[in-house]
């Protein structure tokens, strides 16, 4: 039995998510070690927002959709 569309858009806007938390932790934790390395403050970065979890939710959906 396939996914409906609801489903799919769920598990692409959580897949989207994940990946972009997943990205940001990472230059979470490069900033915290340059900075301690370099004797300063870390910069801020700001975490993904919804406007970057949909947009690539939506290039996901785009490829999946996509027949060729």
């Amino acid at each position: 039995m396939g996914t409906n569309g609801y489903e799919t858009r769920t598990t692409l806007l959580l897949e989207a998510k994940e990946m972009l938390y997943q990205n940001w932790h990472g230059e979470r934790e490069m900033e915290m070690r340059s900075a301690q390395a370099g004797n300063r403050e870390p910069r801020h970065i700001a975490p993904p927002d919804i406007k970057d979890i949909l947009a690539l939710a939506e290039k996901m959906n785009e490829f999946v959709s996509r027949k060729q």
